[in-house]
């Protein structure tokens, strides 16, 4: 565990958090923005690329900036993506164009894709075992509520200020994470070993991701389903995932060690994919149900979202609490079975249904979601050992992308 003093600690937390709050905001913030977006900057046809461009690029990098974060130092890459991230949320805040925002964007998801798993592995090594449950419950609850909240903070910011501001945010919070990180974070000792990068594994898991985001995108919208061009993308992305897990089994020192798809690494990865597809769809959907189909303001659009956010919080928090009493199974059995029920009660919805229908649904899945956010992560970390704390962290921040 890494020696800090009781304020170094503290101002590591704050430091550590707010990276999580603004990394994981900016996946939402913009989806009750854009309408104001478009209003300004025109782009109509594009627009979506503002998702998607962020989308690509933290998924793509997260599990290069896990292994590298193992290799060479969590506080270095982790500064480097804060840094980036920051130089993306400024240059957003002054496009003129929507292929300038969607750009920026991109750039802004390259920091956060160093932020997202380094963050939870940098957790292993502040707190000590005891203490790491209740952390890795405070920062899933922090990741969960940026999201859920991304779209009301994006509704207030615009109704109140302006679009910019939703990139604007980041910049003065980013600068005051970079002093605390830098300043006070001190990294435990790594072993002393020849460092061989996996090129080719880096790669071509690169262009497998790009092809399968791009082709899931891009169906069904810009081309049918059953076109050549999205056939070959998925195809192709196929393909180049076979051909990256032959590059791994030989590989010196893979970007993703097979050996760590063990029983709790594979749970974990599969949980965290549910996870995140469900959330992410809630959080996006119901804004754009209550201002596209019901007539309601962004603002309104957003505060019914905060049910989700408030239950999240207390099912993160008793997850966390519940993982140094009881085991990681029966804690995702059961909130699996609960979030099943909330996305079931959601998928109800129409034009008739009551807001207080939606508030309990919300209340309801915020309550499944929560829990499986601390303890996948905590039973990924246990399950890959301290030399593999980067990497594995990054396998749940990928999957639930």
């Amino acid at each position: 565990m890494s020696t800090l003093t009781k304020r170094g600690r503290i101002l590591v937390i704050i430091g550590m958090l707010l990276g999580m709050l603004m990394a994981s905001l900016d996946n939402t913030i913009v989806s009750t923005a854009m309408p104001t977006v478009v209003s300004q900057l025109g782009g109509l046809e594009i627009f979506s690329w503002v998702f998607t461009a962020y989308l690509l690029t933290s998924t793509t990098f997260i599990p290069i900036f896990g292994k590298l974060a193992d290799l060479y130092g969590k506080k270095l890459f982790y500064m480097l993506g804060l840094a980036v991230f920051i130089i993306g949320s400024a240059l957003s805040a002054t496009s003129q164009t929507m292929f300038q925002l969607i750009l920026y964007r991109a750039v802004q998801g390259i920091g956060a894709a160093a932020m997202f798993p380094i963050t939870f592995a940098m957790i292993m090594e502040v707190f000590p075992p005891e203490k790491r449950g209740k952390m890795q419950g405070l920062f899933s609850a922090v990741f969960g509520i940026s999201a859920v909240a991304g779209p009301t903070l994006g509704a207030y910011f615009t109704d109140f200020l302006s679009w910019h501001w939703i990139f604007l945010i980041n910049v003065p919070l980013g600068l005051i994470a970079l002093l605390f990180i830098g300043g006070y974070y001190k990294e435990m000792p790594r072993e002393k070993r020849k460092v061989v990068i996996d090129y080719a594994g880096a790669f071509t898991l690169s262009f497998a991701i790009v092809s399968l985001i791009l082709g899931l995108v891009m169906g069904g919208k810009d081309f049918s389903w059953d076109s050549w061009q999205i056939l070959s993308m998925l195809i192709g992305s196929g393909l180049l995932l076979v051909l990256f897990f032959w590059i791994e089994a030989k590989a010196n020192e893979p970007i993703i060690p097979l050996s760590l798809f063990n029983k709790g690494v594979t749970s974990a990865t599969f949980s965290s994919f549910f996870q995140g597809v469900i959330m992410i769809a809630a959080s996006s959907y119901i804004p754009l149900f209550i201002q596209g189909v019901l007539g309601g303001s962004a603002s309104n659009a957003g505060n019914l979202l905060t049910p989700m956010m408030l239950s999240l919080v207390a099912g993160s928090t008793i997850g966390g609490l519940l993982m140094g009493k009881i085991s990681f199974r029966p804690i995702m059995i059961a909130a699996s079975i609960v979030m099943a029920v909330g996305t079931y009660l959601l998928s109800q919805i129409d034009m008739t249904t009551s807001n207080s229908y939606m508030v309990l649904s919300m209340i309801v899945l915020g309550l499944g979601l929560g829990p499986l956010m601390p303890v996948t992560m905590m039973l990924t970390q246990t399950s890959v050992g301290p030399k593999n704390i980067g990497v594995g962290t990054s396998l749940i921040a990928f999957f639930r992308n």
